[in-house]
């Protein structure tokens, strides 16, 4: 079966990042996009950065999230990310009809995982099924239309205003120990966000390995453990699943 959406999953500090630019440097003979911290395209062997307000404006609210130590506007400003980069995604497969999109984190399991976290006692897996369905299409019933406004506002203003988020096609998830993730973390130049401890990423990959979980049934999923595997080894092992899959 041949794949085209394909997203590398996990916590902070995993490797997503580094990993996804490895290799859209590697896949140097396949028409492809990248979207990360920027976004970038190759068609015909030429990798060229797209620009455009869809695209600089995503950046722009991602750098600014990383900043705030105010947990709500955290929240806030993380939600407006995702919800960019779904859109770019989709301006991206309308325009450019790439043969592989490849992305760092996928804005419908980064808010189901979030949600979990948040809505815990909530988020059944009955009720996790109807999000599915609603953040990736289907309108929800009038009928309960006031439950997810009164429960799960995000949930309801992304499918009153029609967002539409991409299901992948395929995930890698890049199982990190939090302990390690946070010393990869702390060799950054840059200050750590709010929600970076070892006791929210612990929780936050549990909430994701439940969310891949569910998935699993129409997504394929490639658990990678990063912390027994140098970069280049979980680079190449993903490359070779990419030309397995296509």
């Amino acid at each position: 079966m041949r794949y085209r959406r394909m997203s590398l999953v996990g916590i902070d500090g995993s490797g997503k990042s580094s990993c996804l630019e490895d290799i859209t440097e590697k896949l140097t003979h396949t028409d492809m996009a990248a979207i990360g911290d920027t976004i970038l395209i190759r068609k015909n062997g030429v990798l060229e950065k797209l620009e455009g307000f869809i695209f600089e404006i995503g950046a722009f609210l991602g750098k600014k999230a990383k900043g705030i130590n105010n947990r709500s506007l955290y929240k806030l400003l993380k939600l407006f990310d995702l919800l960019i980069r779904a859109k770019a995604q989709s301006v991206i497969e309308d325009k450019y009809k790439v043969k592989l999109l490849v992305t760092d984190g996928a804005p419908l399991v980064n808010i189901l995982g979030w949600g979990s976290l948040y809505y815990r006692k909530l988020l059944t897996q009955e009720l996790l099924k109807e999000c599915i369905l609603y953040l990736t299409g289907n309108k929800i019933p009038w009928k309960s239309k006031f439950y997810f406004l009164r429960n799960l506002p995000e949930v309801f203003f992304i499918n009153l205003f029609s967002i539409k988020l991409q299901k992948p096609d395929v995930i890698f998830f890049l199982k990190t120990d939090p302990q390690m993730a946070i010393s990869r973390i702390k060799t950054r130049d840059q200050k750590r966000q709010i929600h970076e401890t070892e006791e929210f990423l612990y929780n936050l990959q549990e909430a994701y390995c439940m969310v891949c979980k569910f998935l699993s049934s129409e997504v394929k999923i490639y658990n990678i453990d990063t912390d027994k595997k140098t970069k280049d080894m979980i680079v190449f092992d993903i490359l070779k699943k990419i030309y397995e899959n296509n």
